[in-house]
């Protein structure tokens, strides 16, 4: 589905688990840039590598 939101970004909070993390994996899909905040950081962290993986814009992490 093409949501017309390319190249767009997007923060999300909450992204390392449960509805965040979904978002941040659809809008990644979508080819919006994300920028992830959540507390356990060793699950973003899985989520970089997740979607870095399957997708051309990836999530990091400061």
């Amino acid at each position: 589905m093409d949501l017309g939101l390319k190249s767009k970004t997007a923060v999300i909070t909450g992204a390392s688990i449960g509805i965040g993390r979904a978002i941040a994996r659809g809008l990644a899909a979508e080819g919006v840039r994300v920028v992830g905040v959540a507390r356990r950081t060793d699950l973003l962290a899985e989520l970089v590598k997740e979607i870095a993986t399957r997708q051309v814009h990836s999530l990091s992490r400061l």
